[in-house]
């Protein structure tokens, strides 16, 4: 009852009908959000829909504003708040800053936030210059610009106030004064609230904010803009206007590249937005190696990464050439910028990219930059090699420069002296850095996770760097591919649309606290106020009208397939045998009985990423302390391995299972348009139900004989000798069908092959093994007889299993004999009870993954039947996943909460009444990063005696990056004092598992909170060690990330050092203090070029 009465509360979207423009790209979509305590207007000509521009402007403009603009500063005149969706480079920043100087007239302060700090000094360099010179203000305003990021602090008092969201949400927990008189606050890049790690930062801000305070959203285009606006007008119960655009004002052309060839296609164009497949398959059928599949899966390592960089060089020569510059390439991994840049500034051509003139521009710019740094960093390896790399006019950029390199690289590209620049994704966060044409080296990335292909809107914020305003008639856009699978994926990623925003809230128990501990606030009422919650509400609705068209859709085909729900069951029962199958496997993935009993000779079957079959165990490697071991395989393949020695051909990692994101906006409009339902522009955001994640089945191996679709492919051995026995026993198979099988599929050309894997990739271990096996298969004939050896093996215990079978069941004859043998092929190797290697804990999950097992059903389909059974499965895992949804309890994350407040309490930050304790106020004021474990550790004493080096480590080592997690330690008594934090790390994991949570997301064993290199390197640096004694302490460390981390480490001790102000023993304190101003030195220090001529505070 409560929950239906909360969904009548909710807001009102009104779409307003807008006139249809000359340019139809410019046209807009304007819609009115009302609270569910105003009653919209009835007059299509109400002022609040019609949104008459102003007759005064707060500020000139030299050019015509694009209607989409003119919209949202109408909606500013009227007093209220805005968001604004387009994409990147349409000209949002004119409505940012038409906000503030039409808070400059009305002398209001204003507040203009943004998710990194680079943007946030970008902007400020940007807004002083602008108030300095006057420029297109009306009046001849004038207003004090201030910058707050962490690290720098510039005119606290200042009219206008640029910052980071995490600043304005820590103002906002003290109770900031200055908050009172802000008149609006800015949100730039909205979008990014959906980041996993900092969205719930956004949800904070905009919950805590006075309601009378405007807001201004900038974001690129979101599908469902109009919630987002519908959860802040609920929040504050006040109308906010919706303006969104598709509209960009260079259009951008897309071509495809293939790897190892020479050409680009044109083949997709942003304003006609049609896929022209003629081109495709031109450069499908321009792959160098296409059908002879010598890219091999196993082989992308060296083959295509020296492609790929061929072809990378053999594009921007071409561009180049043709005057199409600046070039943006974007490469995901920082070491691969690294390596394209040194490359290119190996070849001729690229060595005079720049004037002379414009080289000692460089020069003199890099030089004045300079000055600004200590003396003794002005040779940091990393900043003489950019200054030699940037006078070519190319650069790199990426989370791994230093902020200085980083920013001067920025600085010079803006002014043009850059013409090509290879980037992360971090290049795309909002930074105003336009080019001529930007390039995909490669169209995958790691998340964190898995390694995945970008998103649509990861691909559409980066791609729309290219095109600049004013300079260019088209932007281009090029994206390499290595294969037709990746071609298609490509094409697909262009023609997306981007991901809706969703929220990402989630508690952590600084914050509970600090909620307890605020007048009129709880972490309740925080949780009702959230977008996370206000999405289920808003959403069930749309859930409850879905659900019944799902069904609907079900029960029309189960008409057409007799028996259908009782074979979507059989399906799911396969997806919980997949799921099983893979938690056992991680389980295994460090047992060390399991490990002692792969030996080598070993028969074992392999499961992992579509690998599947039996191999042979023929040596066991170690590399970064992780085990692998090398398993001969038979292999279907055209590329010879004669010439192959001894080592793997591919290396297999098993991942934990990756599930499918499945939003079901096309689903909805379908069925809309099925049921002539219309559905109004608004509701483009109500069609993506929820971002669940499903497993839903694209495919599914009916066919055990089918060829799988990759370069290199484990053939089953069991199969293999299978079909020999029904090719020598017609009394077993005299199919016509397995004749021409015989003839035709992979078994004839099979080949043996080393696979490397890791020790989770085992799906099974036999209890036999083969006795004589030669120690050296650097020899093809070698690795031959050794695969012969093993067909034997398993021919002889295949042939004992068709004798059980055939006298068991003497009434099998032919293809019933054959289909009887399929069934039971799992079971002809005897493998070793899965239950001997488990730990006790572990015994009672495998015993129900072996009763899955015995009741594991077959299938036998033809392939209508196939595709109707896929369907019908999806539509019910669909209807399944709905259905949890729809009957959630009324506020989520409401069991979490309650866990981790018990937590507090057994923790002693809450008093038995809720009152906060004086370690719970000591635990609120650190927020910058694991606050629970580094008060536990000010709490335990492990501090009393500490040197600022060993302080220093201890914090550093719980915030640092995740660096080589395998690093020994080189400082005794720093080893120690780590000894005594892993010790309290372990007693809070133990404490937050006794209460079902975790100490953080990402934290399940001490490994994950602590980390010693971090450790060390702090160690080193208050110690006076300088920045290039770190980078030489272990490889792949970039001295950006160090400093990062050290600044961050500074923010923290800072934090600590507030904390511990107020307490009654003041070592600890100044041991703090005495800490900071070791590790604040030198290029940790240094300030911002952008801020360097104001006065730091």
């Amino acid at each position: 009852q409560d929950e239906k009465q909360q969904i009548n509360r909710l807001p009102v979207v009104i779409d307003v009908d807008q006139p249809e423009q000359v340019d139809k790209r410019k046209n807009v979509r304007h819609s009115v959000v009302f609270p569910q305590s105003i009653v919209p207007p009835t007059d299509p000509k109400d002022p609040i829909y019609v949104l008459d521009p102003p007759t005064e402007m707060a500020r000139k403009y030299k050019f015509t504003l694009d209607p989409f603009q003119q919209k949202a500063i109408s909606a500013l005149h009227r007093g209220e708040s805005v968001l604004v969706s387009a994409h990147t480079s349409a000209g949002k920043t004119v409505i940012a800053e038409y906000a503030i100087a039409l808070c400059v007239s009305k002398n209001q302060r204003i507040v203009y936030t943004s998710p990194i700090k680079a943007l946030s000094n970008q902007k400020y360099r940007d807004l002083t210059v602008t108030y300095q010179e006057n420029q297109d203000l009306v009046n001849g305003q004038k207003a004090s610009i201030g910058l707050m990021t962490g690290d720098t602090t510039v005119n606290r008092d200042a009219q206008v106030l640029v910052m980071t969201t995490e600043i304005l949400r820590n103002m906002l927990h003290s109770g900031a004064e200055l908050l009172r008189e802000i008149g609006c606050v800015v949100f730039d890049e909205v979008h990014y609230m959906k980041n996993a790690e900092r969205g719930l930062v956004w949800e904070d801000v905009l919950s805590l904010l006075n309601s009378k305070i405007n807001f201004v959203f900038l974001s690129a285009t979101i599908p469902n803009s109009s919630e987002f606006a519908a959860w802040v007008c609920h929040t504050h119960q006040k109308p906010i206007h919706v303006v969104y655009t598709e509209f960009r004002p260079v259009p951008l052309q897309f071509y495809i590249c293939p790897i190892g060839s020479q050409q680009a296609f044109p083949v997709y164009n942003s304003d006609t937005r049609v896929i022209d497949q003629t081109k495709v398959q031109k450069a499908i059928q321009a792959l160098p190696f296409q059908s002879s599949h010598e890219t091999i899966q196993a082989g992308k390592g060296k083959l295509q990464k020296r492609q790929t960089s061929e072809t990378v060089i053999s594009m921007l020569r071409y561009l180049v050439d043709q005057n199409v510059y600046p070039v943006i390439v974007f490469s995901f991994g920082k070491a691969k910028c690294e390596e394209l840049a040194v490359q290119c500034t190996k070849i001729p051509r690229f060595q005079n990219l720049i004037t002379p003139d414009q080289k000692k521009m460089v020069d003199s710019l890099f030089g004045a930059a300079l000055l600004e740094l200590p003396e003794e960093d002005r040779q940091i390896k990393q900043i003489v090699a950019a200054l030699q790399m940037l006078k070519l006019g190319i650069a790199v950029h990426h989370s791994g420069l230093l902020p200085f390199v980083k920013e001067i690289t920025e600085i010079l590209f803006q002014e043009d002296l850059i013409k090509i620049i290879f980037v992360t994704e971090t290049f795309a966060m909002g930074l105003n850095l336009p080019a001529r044409c930007v390039m995909f080296s490669e169209l995958k990335k790691f998340d964190g996770v898995e390694q995945r292909y970008v998103q649509s809107g990861e691909f559409i914020q980066m791609a729309g760097r290219s095109g600049r305003r004013g300079l260019d008639d088209q932007g281009v856009v090029i994206s390499l591919f290595s294969d037709a699978a990746d071609c298609q994926n490509a094409l697909q990623i262009m023609q997306g649309s981007a991901e809706p925003l969703n929220s990402a809230y989630r508690l952590n128990y600084g914050s509970i606290v600090s909620l307890l501990r605020t007048e009129g606030m709880s972490p309740e009422t925080t949780l009702r106020r959230s977008f996370l919650q206000f999405q289920k509400d808003f959403r069930l609705p749309k859930c409850e009208k879905m659900l019944s068209d799902l069904q609907f859709q079900l029960q029309f085909l189960e008409k057409s397939f007799p028996g259908l729900q009782q074979m979507i069951k059989k399906l799911e029962f396969e997806q919980l045998l997949k799921v099983k199958q893979n938690q056992i496997q991680m389980l295994l993935s460090e047992n060390l009985l399991l490990k002692q009993s792969l030996f080598k000779g070993k028969i074992v079957e392999i499961d992992v990423n579509d690998q599947k079959g039996l191999g042979i165990v023929v040596a066991n490697v170690q590399f970064g302390g992780v085990d692998y071991f090398d398993v001969l395989v038979p292999v279907y393949t055209n590329i010879s391995m004669k010439q192959r020695g001894a080592e793997p051909v591919m290396t297999l990692i098993n991942q934990k299972m990756s599930v499918e994101k499945v939003h079901f906006q096309a689903e909805v409009a379908e069925v809309a348009a099925a049921n002539g339902i219309t559905i109004s522009q608004s509701q483009d955001l109500d069609q993506i139900l929820f971002n669940q994640k499903l497993q839903v089945i694209n495919d599914f191996n009916f066919n055990r004989f089918d060829l799988q679709e990759q370069n290199i492919q484990i053939v089953s051995i069991l199969f293999y000798t299978l079909i020999k026995q029904c090719r020598e026993n017609p009394y077993l198979c005299n199919s016509s069908s397995v004749k021409q099988f015989l003839l035709e599929n992979q078994f004839q050309h099979q080949q043996p092959c080393i696979i490397r894997v890791t020790q989770s990739c085992f799906k099974n271990v036999s209890t036999k093994h083969l006795l004589k096996q030669q120690d050296n298969l650097s020899q093809f004939a070698d690795r031959q007889q050794l695969l012969k050896v093993f067909e034997n093996a398993i021919e002889k215990l295949l042939q004992a299993k068709i004798e059980v079978v055939a006298k068991e069941n003497p009434q099998l004859k032919g293809m019933q004999l054959f289909y009887g043998i399929v069934e039971q092929i799992d079971d002809v190797v005897p493998w070793k009870p899965i239950t001997d290697f488990a730990q006790e804990t572990d015994i009672q999950q495998i015993k129900q993954l072996c009763e899955l097992q015995r009741e594991k059903p077959v299938f036998c389909f033809n392939n209508d039947q196939k595709k109707l059974l896929i369907e019908g499965f999806n539509l019910q895992q669909k209807i399944n996943v709905i259905t949890v949804c729809s009957k959630e309890q009324s506020m989520v994350l409401s069991k979490e909460l309650g866990n981790m407040i018990q937590v507090l309490h057994k923790l002693n930050y809450l008093e038995p009444n809720g009152v906060i304790t004086e370690k719970g106020k000591i635990g609120c004021q650190i927020n910058a990063g694991s606050e629970l474990i580094i008060t536990e550790l000010l709490f335990k004493n492990v501090l009393a005696d500490c040197t600022e080096q060993q302080f220093a480590g201890l914090i550093c080592s719980l915030i640092g990056d995740s660096f080589d997690a395998e690093y020994t330690l080189q400082q005794d008594d720093l080893e120690k004092k780590q000894q005594q934090l892993k010790e309290i790390v372990q007693n809070l994991i133990k404490t937050c598992s006794e209460h079902d949570t975790l100490i953080d997301q990402y934290i399940t064993k001490v490994e994950d909170a602590v980390n010693d290199l971090c450790a060390e390197l702090a160690y080193m640096w208050a110690g006076g060690a300088s920045l290039n004694d770190l980078c030489d302490v272990t490889k792949n460390l970039f001295e950006g990330n160090i400093v990062r981390m050290l600044r961050r480490l500074v923010t923290v001790l800072q934090q600590i050092d507030e904390a511990t102000e107020v307490w009654t023993d003041q070592k600890l304190n100044m041991l703090c203090k005495s800490t900071i101003l070791k590790v604040n030195r030198g290029i940790v220090k240094a300030d911002s070029l952008y801020i360097i001529e104001e006065q730091v505070e």
